[in-house]
């Protein structure tokens, strides 16, 4: 799998990344996978410990090449 990692998207900006996929004609679990990872905090610090993200693995290299530029 060829993993592209977009940071600082919300879950509505991740689902519309997933139905342009979808839309492009990729079939999910097949060609790619995707999952949102919400922040995550310390409680000791004003930053988060984890960035939210939304990250995507590509069976096509050149799908995950396009799709990080496309998405970046």
């Amino acid at each position: 799998m060829h993993t592209v990692i977009i940071y600082d998207v919300d879950a509505g900006d991740a689902l519309d990344m997933k139905h342009q996929l979808e839309a492009a004609g990729l079939i999910m679990n097949q060609d790619f996978t995707w999952y949102y990872q919400q922040a995550r905090w310390d409680d000791f610090s004003h930053e988060p410990s984890q960035p939210r993200c939304v990250k995507f693995d590509f069976v096509n290299p050149a799908l995950a090449t396009y799709y990080k530029l496309k998405f970046s």
